[in-house]
């Protein structure tokens, strides 16, 4: 667990424990030592959704910037 998280790794534990749950993330015990892993085959889901957002938003950005050089090209006369 980094310690960027600040937590004792009895706490990190829990803290995979909803991602387990849904099985994003594996759990592999041996002995008193716990091991986690992602499932990224769980996430596929999660990757196409990003994907669709990702084209969303790229579309919208590009037509904001299309009609902001319109604009400008309308309002300034040609001035930088």
């Amino acid at each position: 667990m980094p310690e960027w998280l600040g937590s004792r790794l009895q706490s990190g534990a829990r803290w995979f424990e909803s991602d387990c749950d849904v099985g994003v993330v594996r759990e592999h015990r041996a002995g008193r030592e716990r091991y986690y892993s992602l499932s990224r085959d769980r996430l596929g889901e999660v990757e196409r959704w990003l994907a669709r957002l990702d084209g969303f938003w790229t579309s919208r950005l590009r037509r904001l910037g299309e009609h902001l050089d319109e604009y400008l090209d309308e309002h300034l006369d040609g001035r930088p």
